[in-house]
This record gives structure tokens, C-alpha cells and sequence, in this order.
């Protein structure tokens, strides 16, 4: 997966806060808890304890 990573835009799908993400050279539409997994799974610098 790529390492740029781009919110293009946030908004409310039944309920749901969903976002569309630029990642490398595609677009992807998920939800902010999706969205907030992937992300820090790939910026594991932040943490104290890392994961494979």
C-alpha cells in the first residue's frame, strides 16, 4: 500500500461518518473507524508498541 495518504472529504451516510480517502492513486470510500485503523496501522511510528 501506498504511503500518501489524502482525506479528500468527510461526510454522514445513514448515520455513519464516512470519508473518501486518496490513497496513491486511487480513491477509496470507507468509514471514519475504517479509515482511522488503516492509518494508524501504517504510522505505527506514533505508537509505543508496534504491530506486524
Amino acid at each position: 500500500m501506498s504511503d500518501e495518504f489524502k482525506v479528500i472529504k468527510e461526510f454522514e451516510c445513514h448515520g455513519k461518518q464516512m470519508v473518501t480517502v486518496r490513497i496513491g492513486n486511487a480513491a477509496h470510500v470507507m468509514t471514519l473507524e475504517e479509515w482511522h485503523k488503516i492509518y494508524d496501522r501504517n504510522h505505527q511510528e506514533k505508537w509505543k508498541a508496534k504491530v506486524d
